[in-house]
């Protein structure tokens, strides 16, 4: 499953030329670690599965905290082109994570629903 998000997400961003990426629901990394984008690729997850510390830089940021308090307290400037939410897998946070999203996302954004 994690291969196929992978080149899923690769794909679309090719559509349109994605530079900034946001991930929802990261857990052990494999797909936010296996993915590069020209702009800032932000992971948020209450708790992470593996040592951020070793894949943090300029344009790889991570977030330690619920999906909404990242909405509420961190979400800055940036405009995503590539949206994927992993999160809790419950249809009532699936559509809390979506319609938050929609605040952060270009106009021509994807943004992909896993479960």
């Amino acid at each position: 499953m994690t291969i196929n998000s992978i080149r899923r997400i690769k794909f679309l961003s090719s559509l349109i030329n994605a530079s900034n990426y946001l991930e929802v629901g990261v857990a052990t990394g494999k797909v936010f670690n296996n993915l590069t984008f020209s702009g800032t690729k932000v992971a948020v997850d209450p708790v992470f599965q593996f040592d951020t510390d070793q894949f943090s830089n300029s344009q790889s940021i991570f977030f330690d905290c619920s999906s909404d308090d990242y909405v509420d307290q961190f979400a800055k400037d940036i405009e995503f082109d590539i949206v994927f939410l992993d999160g809790l897998h419950t249809y009532d946070q699936t559509f809390v994570d979506l319609c938050n999203v929609l605040n952060l996302c270009k106009n021509n954004a994807f943004i992909i629903i896993d479960d």
